[in-house]
């Protein structure tokens, strides 16, 4: 509730006398954000590789299945696991190119003023057999706004979310069994994260974590941009990490 602080000038005593001055602000930058440690009995995953096939809604640049194929996803007692997605809904881009990976960040890019339902399915590598996965996190980073638009994410299975004490998304009414997160602020390429373990504070409050406790072999996400529909798009990236903290 309180503090003490000494002011002094050394020297000898004359008439003249310095100013002190003050705020409460930190002067220079605030320490990196400590994120959490591995959660406990959490299935930890591998950084998402690029893609052996992407072909999202048929958009290309790959032909055949309309499928994004992450191999070795995670490993399960000595069995590899790939992650598979596929649209649900129609599905516009304004840059297929960018659908895949960034860095160890899953991508996947949306028009401006369209949504997309997206399946997330876990399979054995190679394979179209599911495999169910028990206790992982799934996060979607960089939710931002422009003049002209919102960006908001749903995903539907998932047994808890949590967002940074201090953020810039919003929970939003949603379906049964669905949680919906939109962006407030606006942002540029410039506080984009360079990876899923070396967050700053704005990317934290820019960042949800969905948490899925029972064991499933898929669940469902919608990524939407709000306003008026136009060529322009907005990247959704993604991992399978906790940002913030572990469910209590």
């Amino acid at each position: 509730s309180e503090f003490k602080a000494t002011l002094a000038v050394s020297g000898p005593g004359f008439e003249a006398g310095r100013n002190f001055i003050f705020a409460l602000v930190p002067v220079v930058s605030c320490p990196p954000p400590q994120l959490p440690p591995p959660c406990s009995g959490m299935t930890e995953m591998n950084a998402l590789l690029s893609p052996t096939h992407n072909n999202l809604g048929g958009r290309g640049p790959d032909m055949g299945a309309e499928t994004i194929v992450y191999p070795k996803a995670l490993s399960l007692s000595g069995d590899t696991v790939d992650l598979v997605l596929s649209a649900s809904s129609d599905y516009e881009a304004n840059n297929v190119a960018a659908n895949g990976v960034k860095g160890e960040f899953g991508s996947v890019n949306v028009r401006d003023g369209t949504s997309v339902d997206l399946k997330f399915k876990f399979v054995h590598s190679g394979s179209d057999k599911s495999v169910e996965v028990e206790k992982f996190a799934f996060t979607v980073y960089d939710l931002d706004s422009t003049l002209r638009s919102n960006e908001s994410v749903k995903v539907c299975g998932a047994d808890s979310a949590v967002t940074a004490n201090k953020t810039n998304v919003v929970a939003l009414p949603a379906d049964k069994e669905c949680r919906k997160f939109e962006s407030t602020a606006i942002g540029t390429g410039a506080d984009n994260p360079d990876h899923p373990k070396t967050l700053t504070f704005e990317q934290l409050a820019n960042s949800v974590t969905f948490f899925f406790a029972k064991a499933r072999s898929e669940f469902s996400v919608t990524l939407a941009v709000s306003g008026p529909q136009s060529r322009a798009g907005r990247n959704f990236i993604f991992a399978f990490v906790p940002a913030v903290a572990c469910p209590q």
